[in-house]
């Protein structure tokens, strides 16, 4: 049991760290826990689980107490639940290699979901560089790759569990047959795909401003006047549209009127199409929305988040999670219903607010409806200086490769990019201070 432990440790380490720069380790990491908790009984293998999802998880999403040290305490705790079920349901007979990675790829999905869903840590997000490999997630998603990384790891602890020397050596074939084809397939796409067009003039602004202070009516001046000055840099840089990232203003929408007319201001001295984040009110309920405005002023389309982040802007199963209102404060949004696609000179694109960019579906419902290109508006300086953006934009990646649309990322502090339909970042603003990106976006409106 002790030797278990260390293991879940040594081992939860090596696939945290695959995560941060040592992406190859995720095809190892796995092995000596395996290996050991073959050996292990039932209960031994459900708490040497849970330690090792418990470790992973606070490396991982440590940046959540940031926010709230209970959040984190308790996100790092329901997390660690689910290893400890695979281990639990994965050697609770003879030891599969094809049975351990469906089993692990099933409770991803489940996390996709369950409670509103978190799916930070998925094991295939680790591999975002990789794009030769990680193109199968156009037909399998994200649970493809992480498939592939769970089997690797479990044939090659098979090697060392296993007396069956044809069932070693047919799981080693297989495993080469799937790395093989992988690669095949990537390469196949990455050398085939192209873009149908491009949309130039599009200026990303990245404000940097203190998501807690924003809140704050005292800094709305010094804050607006950075959002002007972007806005106007836009102009002076020859750019057709302008998008700015989720609630950047600290008011409501058809609430305060002083505000609206500030901006109504400033968009009628500077005559360019703008995209903004804000609060929105509508009858007695409150929206995360993007608004377009046409150069005059008048408001061209508004988009409502569908998918809210649970315990940040809803509490889901509420009569069981009252209490959690009471320790700290939640936004309490209300779900928008519709797709978000707007349209500008002749090209649709799709809108999604911050977390709803871990969903594959929201990006290929708005292809549905006709998206040429996605903008991901979000504000992740509630995180600062940490991990978070670099997570969020591994996960973007995938988003693009399973829609094969370009994902335009357009955040308060960072990480602000494009990445095209392959995977590959093509534009990049550094974290952490206001800038401004003017860029043509490749534009694709075809099937995979």
């Amino acid at each position: 049991m002790k030797i278990g432990i260390l293991l879940a440790l040594v081992s939860s380490l090596l696939t945290a760290s695959s995560f941060y720069r040592f992406d190859f380790l995720i095809f190892f990491s796995l092995i000596p826990f395996f290996i050991v908790c073959y050996r292990l009984n039932n209960n031994q293998r459900l708490i040497t689980g849970f330690i090792w999802g418990l470790i992973f998880a606070s490396i991982l999403c440590f940046w959540i107490a940031k926010v709230s040290i209970l959040g984190f305490i308790l996100v790092a705790i329901y997390l660690g639940l689910y290893p400890g079920v695979f281990f639990l349901l994965a050697f609770a007979k003879n030891f599969s290699p094809l049975l351990v990675s469906l089993i692990w790829v099933v409770l991803e999905y489940i996390r996709s979901f369950f409670l509103g869903g978190f799916p930070f840590g998925f094991l295939g997000y680790a591999l975002y560089k990789r794009l030769s490999l990680i193109q199968i997630a156009d037909i399998f998603e994200v649970y493809g790759v992480s498939f592939l990384i769970v089997f690797v790891n479990s044939c090659i602890a098979y090697l060392f569990i296993s007396r069956k020397l044809r069932l070693k050596l047919l799981n080693l074939c297989l495993m080469g047959v799937l790395l093989v084809s992988s690669y095949w397939y990537g390469n196949n796409q990455l050398n085939k795909l192209h873009c149908d067009s491009y949309l130039s003039g599009v200026a990303l602004a990245q404000t940097n401003v203190d998501s807690c202070l924003k809140w704050e009516g005292r800094y709305y001046s010094q804050h607006f006047l950075k959002f002007k000055y972007l806005y106007l840099m836009a102009k002076y840089k020859s750019a057709k549209l302008v998008i700015f990232p989720e609630t950047i203003f600290p008011f409501l929408w058809n609430q305060d009127k002083k505000m609206e007319k500030d901006i109504i201001t400033v968009i009628l001295d500077v005559k360019l199409p703008v995209i903004i984040g804000l609060p929105y009110k509508k009858g007695d309920r409150y929206y995360n929305a993007s608004l377009f405005f046409d150069h005059n002023g008048e408001i061209k389309g508004i988009y409502f988040k569908r998918h809210l982040v649970p315990f940040g802007e809803y509490v889901p199963l509420k009569k069981l999670f009252f209490w959690i209102e009471k320790i700290y404060p939640i936004a309490n949004y209300a779900p928008g219903k519709k797709c978000g696609v707007f349209e500008f000179n002749g090209v649709k694109f799709g809108v999604l607010i911050c977390f709803e960019i871990m969903f594959p579906n929201l990006v290929k419902d708005a292809v549905k409806n006709g998206a040429e290109f996605i903008v991901n508006q979000s504000d992740e300086g509630w995180f600062p200086n940490s991990a978070e953006i670099y997570l969020t934009h591994q996960i973007a990646v995938f988003r693009a490769i399973e829609a094969r649309r370009t994902i335009v990322r357009v955040t308060n502090t960072g990480l602000t990019s494009v990445i095209d339909f392959t995977g590959k970042s093509i534009y990049n603003l550094d974290p952490y201070k206001a800038d401004l990106l003017v860029i043509s976006i490749p534009v694709r409106n075809r099937d995979k």
